[in-house]
């Protein structure tokens, strides 16, 4: 099912009209593995397939008002039955980078208060730390919020609605690393987990990351 915009529209009026932001996650899962070898997505992270693992986390969270997941027509059906509450939006383009997946969830969530991106391959990733990053953007709706761990930054990111221009614009063509690069007195970095930082690319990466679970 694709998300319509007008879900996200009336959400957020009921939602700040409580103070709280609304937030809308996207997780980009529509790459090719191809340094893998095999739908990076699907590999078993505890008992689970990666994305699951990370759709968990996202929709137990709290402060995390829906879930928008991009991935291409081929592994849609490989993934099989998904939560209802999870919207799927469509990105077969196979040359596509994962700020593309990013642009197309924000064409499907329509305008919120801020947008959670966390990619399929965040292996590990736990619902405390995103709920911790959920929180930060509560207190700092105008910030981009980045989960951190001994100094370096990974996932989840956050950024505000008012910033979805910029993601949309040549400035982030490269990723949306750019985003927080280029607005360093907007970041906030929120202290979170080793698996903030997990990222599974290749047989080696998910090797280490079943050694160190």
């Amino acid at each position: 099912m694709v998300m319509r915009r007008g879900h996200c529209t009336a959400a957020r009026d009921t939602i700040l009209r409580m103070g709280t932001p609304l937030i809308v996650a996207i997780v980009p899962a529509a790459g090719r593995s191809a340094r893998m070898g095999t739908a990076k997505q699907l590999l078993p992270v505890g008992g689970r397939p990666m994305l699951l693992g990370v759709l968990d986390a996202l929709r137990g969270a709290g402060g995390v008002e829906a879930v928008v997941l991009v991935t291409h027509s081929q592994l849609r059906d490989q993934i099989g039955e998904l939560p209802p509450d999870v919207r799927v939006a469509i990105n077969d383009d196979p040359g596509s980078a994962m700020i593309d997946s990013v642009r197309v969830g924000l064409d499907a969530a329509g305008p919120c208060d801020g947008y959670l991106v966390c990619p399929a391959d965040a292996a590990g990733i736990s619902p405390d730390d995103v709920r911790r990053c959920a929180e930060a953007f509560g207190e700092s709706p105008d910030h981009i919020i980045v989960a951190g761990h001994g100094g370096r930054r990974g996932h989840p990111m956050i950024f505000p609605h008012a910033l979805t221009d910029v993601v949309r614009s040549r400035e982030c063509d490269a990723g949306l690393n750019a985003l927080a690069r280029n607005r360093p007195e907007l970041v906030r970095v929120i202290p979170c987990g080793a698996s903030a930082l997990a990222n599974v690319n290749t047989p080696e990466d998910y090797d280490h990351l079943g050694a160190h679970a």
